[in-house]
């Protein structure tokens, strides 16, 4: 038309007519019109595309559209497994109702293309795409984890039957899994937590400790010659403890729990390969056992994250600790001394299964006392005294036989050592 017409402004025709004769008419004018040259799209959608998407909970999204349309299209996909089923309808030509039925499939990814958008002035929109990340099974807090929370939500829905906690039976394989709810709680419903479980936290940094700061109560640990024990704080129902540790020198492994009503109280991950160890524990006041093949003989230090919750998932306490074991014998023992024949100095190594009071005297041949190397209370743990060949009064001996020998809590050894000169 040669007109310069804007989009979005409005118009107006005024017409008038003359006849034959050269009459004018009076003049009519429109009402006015508006172009439209703008492609509709979705201006805004109920539900942000970061949201994560519940597997038991039917999506139910609304669609804002820019500008009323005559026409509109939804496709949906999945990046998993085929596309779940959709139903979507125009609403007053301004909004689209999409409503997807669950289940869905643990870890899938669902996408809506919004395409075809035609207005009244035969615009036809751009398609756009929305995508939304399904949770994962058995991640009921839906935080990306399965944790000892999700441990507790779980264990809780099978001692209470509460069915909207239940997750199988279920095909595939973790991560994504699909579930297939049957209204009750069996070993299938177990070993769908058990499988998420495991993939979960045999990802690569799962099993590192965590550098939390402390909150609540510090870590109230013991530990024996084979055991280590962690005592929970007071209202704490569940926990996580993560532990990792020099496998040259030490192995540790996590005790698991006795069952009950039927389900495991505990679940560990273990990686003996580089000394990691993973437990979640559900408590009813008892500590928390840890198996222990102590390896060395010298202090070995390990590195613990714990997070301790009560039964409504809150948390109770937290933190990280460096530990320093000392390596504790089982049984009491007086070694032989290095070197041995020795000039002028030996060493005599000896084990105390626990705190004691210990009594170390050098004798000569003839029973006579030379010298005392100990005669105090020591700490359980691998010790060792150094002799010089000299006596009570900081005299070198002469070479010969000489004997030591130890007393402690009803235990006495003794053994033999030559000292040349």
């Amino acid at each position: 038309t040669g007109l310069d017409l804007q989009d979005g402004d409005r118009y107006y025709v005024n017409v008038r007519a003359t006849d034959l004769i050269g009459n004018l008419s009076a003049v009519a004018s429109s009402n006015g019109f508006v172009v439209d040259l703008t492609e509709p799209n979705v201006s805004s959608i109920s539900i942000p595309t970061a949201t994560t998407v519940p597997l038991f909970e039917d999506l139910n999204l609304v669609f804002t559209l820019s500008e009323p349309v005559l026409n509109a299209e939804v496709l949906t996909s999945a990046a998993i497994t085929l596309p779940p089923r959709t139903d979507y309808v125009l609403v007053d030509s301004t909004t689209i109702n999409v409503t997807v039925y669950a289940p869905f499939t643990s870890g899938d990814e669902i996408s809506f293309t919004i395409q075809k958008l035609t207005d009244r002035a035969g615009n036809i929109g751009t398609a756009q795409e929305y995508s939304y990340d399904i949770g994962y099974l058995a991640d009921y807090d839906l935080d990306g984890s399965i944790g000892v929370v999700d441990f507790n939500e779980f264990v809780t829905g099978w001692s209470t039957k509460d069915l909207e906690r239940e997750l199988g039976p279920a095909t595939g394989s973790a991560p994504h899994l699909i579930p297939n709810r049957d209204g009750e709680y069996t070993s299938q419903d177990g070993m769908a937590f058990y499988y998420m479980w495991h993939w979960y936290n045999g990802q690569i940094g799962k099993l590192q400790a965590k550098r939390i700061p402390i909150k609540g109560d510090k870590l109230r640990i013991n530990y024996t010659s084979d055991q280590l024990s962690i005592t929970p704080p007071k209202d704490a129902h569940g926990s996580e403890i993560i532990i990792n540790y020099p496998q040259d020198q030490i192995q540790i492994l996590s005790q698991l729990n006795t069952s009950y009503d039927g389900i495991a109280k505990s679940l560990a991950k273990t990686d003996t390969l580089t000394g990691q160890v993973l437990a979640h524990s559900l408590l009813e006041k008892e500590n928390i056992i840890f198996d222990l093949d102590i390896r060395s003989r010298q202090e070995i230090t390990i590195q613990i994250s714990y997070e301790f919750i009560d039964k409504h998932n809150q948390m109770v306490a937290s933190g990280f600790v460096d530990y320093v074991l000392t390596p504790i014998p089982t049984e009491y023992a007086l070694n032989q001394n290095y070197p041995n024949p020795f000039n002028p100095i030996t060493t005599i190594n000896y084990d105390l299964p626990k705190d004691a009071f210990v009594s170390i005297v050098i004798y000569d041949i003839l029973g006579r006392e030379i010298k005392s190397l100990v005669n105090q209370s020591q700490t359980a743990g691998y010790h060792s005294q150094v002799w010089n060949s000299r006596d009570r009064q900081g005299r070198s001996v002469g070479a010969g036989i000489y004997f030591y020998q130890i007393q402690s809590e009803g235990y006495i050894k003794t053994r033999k050592m030559v000292l040349l000169k």
